[in-house]
């Protein structure tokens, strides 16, 4: 890492983990020369924005599968993970399915306080390819808030 950039992962107030592809665009991150010790040095609340459906790499994840997997590469514990509870309408399920990918199963227990849960997506059945999608505005509140 620069050193520009490891001083403000190191004095952030929060570090936050986007959904995406967990192989190919979320994990390559913690193999950053530097990275992993940055984010073990920081005091910065670790929040996850956890992925929406399965693909590549996760057929067969549940929201746990995705957390120990970001835990384990970057050596952090997350504080807060964020995970959208509205189940997409079954035409959207079905065109999910159809690419083999699956809704991701929120099987943490109720009483982890570290889970944020809600409506945090709107559907756009118009779109060709990705239909269900974080909103940002929601998304924020919630990083706010933390």
């Amino acid at each position: 890492l620069f050193k520009d950039s490891a001083d403000k992962i190191r004095n952030a107030q929060k570090v936050i983990i986007c959904a995406g592809h967990l192989y190919g665009s979320i994990l390559p991150n913690s193999i950053v020369q530097g990275m992993r010790e940055c984010l073990a040095e920081s005091n910065s609340k670790k929040i996850y924005l956890c992925n929406l459906f399965t693909h590549d790499g996760t057929y067969g994840f549940k929201a746990s599968d995705f957390v120990d997997e970001i835990e384990k590469y970057f050596g952090i514990n997350l504080d807060k993970i964020i995970i959208n509870t509205r189940i997409p309408s079954e035409e959207t399920r079905k065109k999910y399915l159809s690419e083999n990918s699956m809704f991701v199963e929120d099987d943490f227990l109720l009483t982890d306080t570290r889970i944020i849960r809600g409506d945090f997506v709107k559907e756009y059945p118009q779109e060709r390819k990705t239909l269900l999608r974080h909103v940002p505005e929601k998304i924020a509140r919630e990083i706010i808030a933390v």
